[in-house]
């Protein structure tokens, strides 16, 4: 719920309760959440998230985990005040601090082997199909959202139930492609404590366990142009533009565009909002139609809805935000005489992967432009770096091939 005058204030302490009931509105009492039934069919169990998002210092903010207390029959009754009564009383002996496990499995298993995903953001992955252009859609449920990119997703897994949102949070999901050196995203972002309490973009790698949050940047990190829009540009560091505004690493001042690493060869982007005003009419709570009707939502959210799209280094240091596949209703606003017909020179790349032996061909029509060598004696291996560049028939409305990158556009 949206409450107008409420902060943070340091020291605060909230006491939450979770009680099963079919009917919400049968008990009174302030902070209750509702769990033990789905659309009136009675679950085993109850799913408790406890997300931060501005934390002071650190990770978690500097504070403890919440403290978790059973409550046997009524609201009132005994409520045990150590693990060791509470496992007696609902004979749950030998129950863990499940919290602890899943640091010790994110520092040892999944923060490793993100910091390798990232570092290598250009390896082909077969079965990964984003969408060209970029569509973005709401990612509530996790099978559904991933199989915007993964086709290979079996249709009974995919439904338009939530995962991990709530009545309050939505998420808007993006696929990008890596191969593409720039992915630039502009969107109009809603005010803080008037529209929503809260937003922010994040980075994740949808195959490091279920969705890893490789880096986030809040709404106070992120700068805003004078026209009231943030410009995001991803890419790998390698193709980081110049002069642009680092928010995840706090290099902000004077900078006018934001810069969030790829994070890994399927990068996904969440643009997420957390309790939205009612007036907030485009708000992504506020939208009743389907999930992943790219079109409806950006009807839906108008100027807040996210436009990305394709470049070179190159030729955003040339044209800035003019550059590379422009979505169709930007090119009217950046090219209002636009040109009859045209032609455009393309650059098509791959990278192919590990193998033995010494560096091998490209195929017809490529070039070799880098032979990376890994290993030693036995356990050397290679892999080649090729691209082709070609030209477009002179045509109203030319493309590059899918995937393929313009780097010049002329008329003809």
């Amino acid at each position: 719920m949206f409450l107008e005058g409420i902060s943070y204030t340091k020291g605060n302490t909230y006491t939450i309760k979770i009680i099963d009931s079919e009917d919400q509105k049968e008990i009174p009492g302030e902070n209750i959440l509702y769990g033990g039934f789905v659309d009136g069919i009675s679950t085993e169990s109850d799913v408790l998230m406890f997300r931060v998002y501005e934390p002071l210092s650190g990770r978690d903010g500097g504070v403890e985990v919440p403290r978790i207390y059973f409550v046997s029959g009524e609201l009132n009754d005994y409520i045990p005040r150590t693990k060791k009564e509470a496992c007696t009383l609902l004979d749950l002996a030998g129950a863990k601090q499940g919290y602890n496990l899943i640091f010790k499995i994110e520092e040892e298993l999944l923060d490793p082997l993100a910091i390798k995903m990232a570092e290598n953001p250009n390896q082909l992955t077969r079965g990964y199909t984003p969408t060209d252009p970029i569509k973005w859609i709401i990612g509530t449920n996790y099978f559904g959202m991933m199989n915007e990119a993964f086709d290979a997703i079996p249709d009974n897994m995919i439904t338009d139930a939530v995962t991990g949102a709530n009545m309050d949070t939505r998420y808007l999901a993006g696929f990008f492609d890596s191969m593409n050196e720039l992915t630039i995203t502009r969107f109009k972002p809603p005010v803080i404590d008037k529209q929503v309490r809260y937003w922010s973009v994040c980075v994740y790698q949808p195959l490091n366990a279920l969705l890893y949050g490789w880096a986030c940047a809040r709404y106070n990190e992120l700068q805003v142009d004078s026209d009231g829009y943030v410009t995001i540009i991803y890419s790998s560091p390698k193709h980081k533009p110049e002069g642009v505004c680092d928010p995840v690493n706090g290099v902000t001042g004077n900078c006018k565009y934001n810069w969030m690493h790829y994070g890994s060869k399927t990068p996904l982007s969440w643009i997420r909002q957390l309790v939205s005003n009612d007036n907030y009419k485009e708000s992504l709570v506020n939208y009743k139609g389907n999930n992943y009707d790219a079109e409806a939502l950006k009807a839906h959210m108008g100027e807040y809805y996210p436009k990305s799209w394709y470049c070179s280094k190159a030729e955003f240091k040339q044209r800035g935000l003019d550059c590379g596949k422009l979505p169709e209703e930007l090119v009217t606003e950046i090219f209002p005489d636009i040109i009859a017909k045209c032609r455009l020179t393309c650059k098509s790349a791959y990278v192919t992967d590990w193998h033995k032996g010494e560096c091998q061909e490209c195929q017809e029509g490529y070039i070799l432009v880098e032979c990376e060598k890994k290993g030693m004696f036995w356990w050397k291996k290679y892999r080649e770096a090729c691209e082709k560049i070609y030209e477009t028939e002179c045509l109203e409305n030319p493309k590059c091939e899918y995937n393929d990158v313009e780097i010049r556009r002329e008329e003809c």
